[in-house]
């Protein structure tokens, strides 16, 4: 009896640790750059902000066709926000980390931004 709560207790701290990992682990790290098109906040509890980055070329649609190629991310960072909002249009590089699941008052993608770099 006492093997198999050993074990059960086991299976659950396994389940706890990956269930942790996949919520707040991080997937990978990069810069992309771009002209961001849209910038907003979302949100009826937690507000969140959202941008979309327009990186050039195009890509291919679910029909088939051609599509502009754009990366959606997120951020919270204040300083990141600030920029983004005074210089509306322009050409950026912004530095990312994305993550397997992020909570809910930290954005809507899994690509949280902690810095961007207007080029001028």
């Amino acid at each position: 009896m006492k093997k198999i709560i050993f074990i059960i207790a086991l299976l659950i701290v396994a389940f706890v640790g990956v269930k942790f990992f996949a919520t707040f682990g991080e997937y990978s790290e990069g810069t992309r750059t771009g002209q961001v098109t849209k910038f907003s906040e979302k949100g009826w509890i937690w507000d969140t902000h959202e941008g979309e980055l327009v990186m050039g070329g195009l890509t291919t649609n679910s029909d088939g066709g051609a599509a502009a190629n754009v990366f959606q991310f997120s951020t919270t960072n204040q300083a990141v926000i600030d920029t983004l909002k005074a210089n509306p249009g322009a050409n950026v590089t912004i530095t990312y980390t994305e993550y397997f699941n992020v909570n809910i008052n930290e954005g809507n993608t899994n690509y949280l931004v902690s810095k961007v770099q207007v080029n001028r």
